[in-house]
């Protein structure tokens, strides 16, 4: 049997059969396929309309068949098709036939729509017909729509952040560099964006060393700094902390870097994402305020005053060490302590005597007083100052203990002062009023008007005497010493001056000198201390009413501070008690057995703060009815340093 071609095989029924079931194939795609298939004829009138152009469009075959394609166009190519078509027709110049692209259809309701076109021409039986696939495109443009309005918000983000923003693909070559990054390092995009140039350019080397350090001693493993140092630390998630960014011209920036990965669609990672800000002045601020609270807590530490400190809720966070000194309390039972705690502690310390106000009693800006009876006997001033933030939001108050003991023991003493000071002023001005108003108003024989005279004359001295004492005595006080004309001196020169002053020619008073033949020179204002000794030898006669010997050697000895030179000055009068000389040196006091000897108790006050300019000691040895030595020491100097 020989061989025949299928066309020579296939008899006319077999072929008519054939036909059939390709019109039927036909058919059945024409009718599923999902893009709608239009055909027109060679004058644009549609032929066939499947169901996929149905839905698309919205008309049924019967609205469309016959009619011209125009119908599903909006204008302009509406009114233009039939002279697109007329035209092709012509001189076979296709602008579409043959070619797909994107155009705008028209349904039925009149709404419009993007679309993608195919037209194909063929030929039936002489005529010729154009078929058009036509495809709703209008969820992808949608997509591609939001797309874009994604890529231009994250445009406009990655412009105007004031962060900068970098990210890296899995390689770690940077893909994005935004305008603060570039700005914050002086790197320009284009000189790093798509180049190789690892993203951890930027750090500082020493940084990653030490970080790559750290997280292999976390792990028990060698980790290489850089990117698998970074790979370990966002494992888990983002990764933020401050580093040293490096800019392009060497400069050094801190930053805080913020890391994560980017991953694609299965969860592998595709790349990274790191945010940082420029932390220049949040650390400066930040510093300045690690100093600011450095050197607060070491005023609060150093201060002599006491300090507590409680939050908005009357609970104490802060007591300096003044404050525990001063109320003998201690910091890890008054920790947390609240407001009526606080307030029960102080005031089991307080004298019963003295009620304690309760602190949420006292207003912003108020103070009293405590009086402490343990743990020692002391005088505290509180204050109490409100701590408020933005809108005047209460944060918490300060209160400050200062200790005013010794101001009350000095404003007693400055009343008792000033009470005995008007007292002796009183007594000579008493006796000086009344004796002339005796003489003004009567007439005595010569005698009793000298006698008279006399006493106002001796009661003037007293008064004249004791103003000056007083006045000598705030002298030395109010300029602490700093008239004084201290320097090295010889001693004796200065004794035998004062003794010469003190004797008056047939004064049968008489001082018996024991002095050392050579003497270390003494540093001191020689006129001041001419008129302390001069004040001890006064006294020494005043308080020998019935005469005696009156002595005044000289002594040596190694104080606590160097060499001293003591001058001694010794009398066999009155005497006193232990007491009593425990006391000398208190302003207007007087011994009780000194009975109406004339004195102020000025004198031995005088002498004392004229000593201590000198920084020079006051030492006394005395017992009643034996008399009394009285010794100035003062500080000695090398010979061989003074000045010839």
């Amino acid at each position: 049997m020989t061989s025949r071609t299928a066309t020579e095989a296939t008899s006319p029924g077999q072929a008519d059969m054939l036909l059939a079931e390709s019109r039927t194939r036909y058919k059945a795609i024409f009718e599923t396929v999902v893009d709608g298939i239009i055909t027109i004829d060679e004058r644009g009138r549609i032929d066939a309309f499947n169901p996929a152009a149905e839905r698309i469009f919205g008309y049924t075959p019967g609205e469309v068949i016959g009619r011209n394609v125009s119908l599903l166009m909006p204008e302009p190519d509406r009114s233009a098709h039939d002279g697109y078509l007329a035209n092709y027709l012509r001189t076979g110049h296709a602008g579409m036939i043959g070619i797909g692209r994107e155009v705008t259809g028209r349904r039925k309701d009149g709404s419009t729509f993007p679309m993608d076109l195919a037209v194909a021409e063929e030929s039936i039986g002489g005529r010729r017909h154009f078929n058009g696939i036509v495809r709703d495109i209008s969820a992808r443009k949608a997509v591609e729509r939001r797309l874009q309005e994604t890529l231009s918000l994250q445009s406009a983000i990655l412009s105007s952040a004031s962060y900068g923003i970098i990210s890296t693909d899995a390689e770690g070559v940077i893909r994005a560099f935004n305008a603060a990054a570039e700005g914050i390092l002086g790197y320009r995009a284009g000189e790093v964006v798509g180049q190789q140039v690892p993203s951890l350019l930027f750090h500082d080397p020493d940084e990653l060393a030490a970080d790559a350090a750290a997280v292999s001693a976390e792990l028990g493993r060698p980790v290489a700094p850089g990117a698998e140092t970074f790979a370990q630390h966002i494992a888990t998630g983002a990764y933020e902390r401050e580093w040293t960014y490096i800019r392009k011209d060497g400069s050094r920036v801190p930053v805080r870097l913020s890391v994560s990965a980017l991953r694609d669609e299965s969860g592998s990672p595709a790349g990274f994402l790191g945010i940082f800000s420029d932390v220049s002045e949040q650390r400066r601020a930040r510093e300045q305020l690690q100093r600011f609270s450095s050197e607060m807590q070491a005023i609060f530490t150093l201060s002599p005053d006491g300090f507590v400190v409680q939050d908005e809720g009357g609970r104490l966070t802060y007591a300096n060490p003044a404050f525990l000194a001063l109320t003998g309390l201690a910091i890890d039972t008054l920790q947390g302590a609240s407001e009526d705690e606080l307030d029960r502690r102080l005031a089991a310390l307080c004298e019963p005597g003295h009620a304690l106000a309760p602190m949420a009693a006292m207003p912003d800006g108020a103070s009293d007083v405590l009086h402490l009876a343990r743990p020692r006997a002391a005088v505290l001033k509180r204050s109490v100052r409100r701590i408020q933030g933005e809108g005047g939001r209460p944060l918490g108050r300060v209160l400050y203990f200062r200790d005013i003991s010794s101001e009350m023991e000095l404003h007693r003493m400055k009343s008792e002062f000033l009470a005995t000071a008007a007292h002796e002023l009183r007594t000579p001005l008493a006796s000086i009023l009344g004796f002339s108003e005796l003489l003004m108003s009567q007439d005595y024989d010569a005698e009793t008007r000298r006698d008279l005279v006399e006493t106002i004359h001796r009661q003037s001295s007293n008064l004249v005497g004791l103003v000056n004492e007083l006045l000598d005595l705030a002298r030395i006080e109010v300029r602490a010493g700093k008239d004084f004309n201290i320097r090295a001196q010889a001693l004796l020169p200065i004794i035998d001056a004062t003794v010469r002053h003190l004797m008056v020619p047939g004064d049968p008073r008489k001082v018996t000198l024991r002095l050392a033949g050579s003497l270390p020179p003494v540093m001191v204002d020689a006129d001041k201390l001419e008129q302390a000794l001069l004040n001890l030898l006064a006294n020494a006669y005043k308080y020998s009413p019935d005469g005696g010997a009156i002595e005044l050697a000289t002594l040596t000895r190694q104080g606590a501070g160097g060499p001293q030179v003591g001058i001694a000055v010794t009398d066999h009068g009155i005497g006193m008690n232990a007491d009593a000389t425990a006391r000398i040196g208190e302003r207007f006091y007087r011994a009780d057995n000194a009975g109406d000897i004339p004195g102020a108790g000025l004198g031995l006050s005088l002498v004392k703060e004229i000593l201590e300019i000198h920084r020079g000691e006051l030492q006394v040895e005395s017992r009643p009815g034996e008399g009394a030595t009285v010794i100035l020491w003062l500080p000695a100097v090398d010979a061989s340093t003074t000045p010839a």
